[in-house]
């Protein structure tokens, strides 16, 4: 899975004038999280990401010509079905490939594909701005399962 990355102003999808977008309540029983913090959790954890997994949009970030990140995000279950995951597919430098980074989790329970996708997001983010001063994304390079109004939301939510 290499995500298409634009490589020119049109090739981006418009976001300069949006609907404002109210995102879904979150379900209760809902709680995202961050990092693997029991043994219970890691007996759920896949050790890459399933190809079945849906594209959700790519946010893009660039401080400088050799600095920037690139984040496609992607959605999954676990093996068992118990478990919404959310995954990174970012370019390591290190590496020279692409790399599946295991981003946030939650119980699945009855929540819907789409809720869990937005909360999921909104999650990773707010813990990498907590965590690593990570500033508010520059654009968004493709949408996906979540469209830029609401990837837009999402960030309204994490950087008022």
């Amino acid at each position: 899975m290499k995500p298409i990355i634009p490589m020119r102003p049109e090739d981006l999808p418009q976001q300069r004038v949006t609907p404002v977008v109210i995102l879904p309540p979150q379900p209760p029983q809902f709680h995202a999280r961050c990092h693997w913090e029991s043994e219970l959790a890691e007996r759920h954890r896949p050790k890459k990401m399933p190809k079945t997994a849906r594209f959700l949009g790519t946010l893009e970030w660039a401080w400088g010509v050799m600095h920037d990140h690139v984040s496609p995000y992607f959605i999954s279950t676990n093996r068992g079905r118990t478990h919404w995951l959310l995954w990174s597919h970012s370019y390591d430098d290190n590496e020279c490939d692409w790399v599946d980074r295991l981003c946030a989790y939650a119980p699945k329970k009855s929540v819907p594909q789409k809720t869990a996708a937005i909360y999921l997001v909104l999650e990773d983010l707010r813990s990498d701005a907590a965590a690593r001063k990570l500033d508010q994304f520059h654009w968004i390079g493709a949408e996906g399962l979540l469209s830029v109004p609401e990837l837009l939301a999402i960030a309204r939510e994490v950087w008022p």
